[in-house]
């Protein structure tokens, strides 16, 4: 085990009212890892001020952010899924129904298919503020679903105000993301 490389992927954030706070704090962490021969990853260990919504942090997959309630006329931290989550589910997406071998299943194999990878990630995304992120995603897939159908039937364009409608696509059995979202209770 001699000149062996440990790697530990926890990742932690710290909340602190002031910057002073904040800088008195990252010197405390770095020595407490100093003494367990530890250090922290200089490229991604910062200090963000998302007071008032000036900043926000990506963290697990969520962007989080101050955000001014209009209804309650107070700030309140809410969560989504960052871009980056956004673009790989819309990749994976893109991927399985991009190919030309998909051409020869039925909508319903198409669907399996599919179902698992949105499944997941509306399992992972929903405890956070992600309905407009899901709707997006609701479009996304119906978009490709649409394209698929029009070139498995021989059609060009796709054709989703005729042949592949909203209507069609919730028959489907697609998983639909939207409404999925659980926001935390107080109680």
């Amino acid at each position: 085990m001699k000149g062996t490389l440990v790697r530990y992927c926890d990742d932690f954030v710290i909340l602190i009212a002031s910057r002073e706070e904040a800088e008195l704090g990252l010197e405390l962490v770095k020595t407490k890892m100093a003494e367990l021969h530890l250090e922290l990853n200089a490229k991604k260990t910062k200090i963000v001020d998302m007071r008032c919504g000036k900043e926000g942090i990506d963290f697990l997959g969520f962007h989080h952010r101050q955000v001014m309630s209009h209804r309650h006329k107070r700030r309140y931290a809410l969560k989504w899924p960052k871009k980056a989550a956004v673009n790989k589910i819309k990749q994976e997406i893109r991927e399985k129904l991009g190919t030309r071998v998909i051409l020869k299943l039925s909508l319903e194999e198409v669907v399996k298919l599919l179902n698992p990878t949105l499944r997941g990630w509306v399992n992972y995304f929903k405890f956070g503020n992600s309905s407009k992120v899901f709707n997006q995603i609701d479009s996304y897939v119906h978009e490709r679903l649409a394209i698929w159908w029009s070139k498995k039937h021989l059609m060009g364009g796709r054709r989703w105000k005729t042949d592949f409608t909203w209507k069609k696509h919730r028959e489907s059995g697609v998983l639909v993301m939207n409404g999925n979202v659980q926001y935390w209770s107080t109680l």
